[in-house]
This record gives C-alpha cells, structure tokens and sequence, in this order.
C-alpha cells in the first residue's frame, strides 16, 4: 500500500512539469526549429560557395580538419567525409545551443513580436553573437582560417542564419500569441 505525502505547513514542493509541459512551453522547440534553420542556411550556403569555386564539402572539411587534428590542409587535398559529417554535427549544435535561449527571450520576454524593430533586433544580436563565437574560435583553434574563409564570406553566411532564426523566432511568438499563450516559467505552490 502505497501512501501519498502529507503536506507539512510551510514546506514548499517543488513544481513539477506534467505531461503536456511541451504544449505549454515551446520555446524549446522553437529554439530547435531555429537552429536547425540558422545551420541549415550556412552549410548550404557554403555548399554553394564551394560548389561554384569547383570543391564541394571544402570548408566543412577544413573546418572540421582545425578543430578536430588542430590543422588547416592544403587546397587540394580531397574532403574527409568522416570531418564533414563530425564538424557538421558540432556546426549544428552551436547553432541550436544559441537559438534554444534566443527563443526563450522571445517567447518569455517579449510581450509582443509585432513591433517592427523587434526581428531586426534579434536578427542583430543573433548575427553579433554568430560573429563573436566563430571568430573566437577561429583565434582559439586556426587563425590561419580566417584568412582561408574569408570573413566576408562567413559573415554573409551569418547574416542569413540571422534573418532565417529570426523570422523562425518571430513566427513562434506570433503564433503562441494566436493561440492567446505566452511562456511563463513554473514557480512552485506552497504546500497547503
């Protein structure tokens, strides 16, 4: 037989989630939606890049050859597929690590996503803190790449991860305001 706690006056219980936490509190799969959006927009676009300059997989490869050998490889040396897909895998989860609390902000601070400075914003402060996380890792790791990558490039790469999680944020809070929600964290309820 199994007996349920009793409350003792002034004890607080800690608030627990229950099963449909996910409906109330989607900000964390926005902030998947909108990493995946933001990876996606820069592999592709330097898929593109490499394409065209006649070496596909090219900067995923030597990317993933500084962090992972601590190297930069020459120009012709032909992509490792097993860098590609390990750098790839990293490349994806910075991107959601920095659009899980992004979209936090927007779905729990923002009382309203309607304003029109407010994707501009964000899209912004996404593209400042892409900017800061690659070049300092670039100076952590491989110096030499920044050179090889040209920042050009990179920052127009950033700049369309900004724009595409931005619009993926502002669409989330606009459709939880559709639906007349807004994230509020849990507080924990005093035992009675």
């Amino acid at each position: 037989m199994t007996t349920s706690p009793t409350p003792v006056a002034g004890v607080r219980r800690p608030a627990v989630a229950s099963l449909d936490s996910a409906e109330r509190v989607p900000w964390v799969a926005y902030g998947l939606a909108a990493g995946a959006a933001g990876a996606s927009c820069v592999a592709l676009f330097f898929l593109l890049v490499d394409t065209v300059m006649g070496r596909p997989f090219w900067t995923p490869h030597v990317l993933g050859a500084a962090l992972f050998l601590g190297e930069a490889p020459s120009l012709y040396v032909a992509p490792d597929p097993l860098l590609v897909l390990a750098y790839t895998a990293v490349h994806f989860a910075v991107f959601i690590g920095l659009g899980t609390p992004a979209a936090f902000w927007v779905l729990a601070r923002l009382p309203s996503a309607r304003g029109r400075g407010r994707p501009v914003l964000l899209a912004l402060a996404l593209f400042t803190a892409f900017e800061v996380v690659f070049l300092s890792l670039a100076a952590l790791f491989a110096p030499e790449l920044t050179g090889m990558l040209t920042l050009g490039r990179v920052a127009s790469a950033n700049a369309l991860a900004a724009v595409a999680m931005s619009a993926t944020l502002v669409a989330g809070a606009r459709a939880q305001q559709h639906r007349g929600r807004r994230y509020r964290p849990c507080r924990s309820k005093t035992a009675v």
